[in-house]
């Protein structure tokens, strides 16, 4: 199963606040598996189906924004890519 980051924007600013907690329980709500928190950043490791990413993003979004009550959007990248970026 591919592994993910979904790193979250405008998180833990102003209002919007949520604990790492907070946020993995969402995404495990959600049915999405091996959820953790990278440090104390906001962004967030899971594994889950091939899907097309569009719709593992809405998936990710939607959870994020019914389990916290304000809407948080995030953008997602494969476990491949980031290494690839860290690697460069």
């Amino acid at each position: 199963m591919p592994q993910y980051v979904a790193f979250l924007r405008a998180i833990n600013v102003g209002g919007r606040r949520a604990s790492s907690q907070q946020l993995a329980a969402c995404l495990e709500a959600a049915g999405l598996d091996k959820v953790a928190n990278f440090r104390a950043s906001g962004n967030l490791i899971f594994d889950a189906p091939r899907a097309s990413e569009s719709a593992l993003t809405q998936r990710v979004d939607h959870a994020l924004t019914n389990g916290l009550g304000f809407h948080v959007r995030a953008f997602l990248r494969t476990a491949a890519q980031v290494r690839a970026i860290a690697d460069f």
